[in-house]
């Protein structure tokens, strides 16, 4: 990394590791955010026990939905004609 790249990145890892909450990522299932579930924390590895992030264990419902949306998504993707896909 160049210089200013470190400096970005360390000032970027102050700035999540300064949170008083870690980042809860959502699931996004056909544009619809959710966070059903359990939650996951995720720690900081060189700092144990600073929660940086968390998202949620995904209920069996919500990957249904997912595996709709997914199946629905192909079905429209493969009438894209070939070169627009590339």
């Amino acid at each position: 990394m160049t210089a200013p790249a470190e400096i970005e990145f360390a000032a970027s890892l102050e700035r999540v590791r300064a949170r008083a909450e870690p980042i809860v990522v959502p699931h996004s299932v056909g544009g619809v955010e959710s966070f059903d579930g359990e939650r996951i924390v995720r720690e900081d590895p060189s700092r144990p026990g600073l929660q940086v992030s968390a998202c949620h264990d995904a209920p069996a419902e919500l990957v249904q939905r997912a595996l709709a949306a997914s199946r629905a998504a192909q079905r429209e993707w493969r009438r894209v004609p070939l070169q627009e896909r590339v």
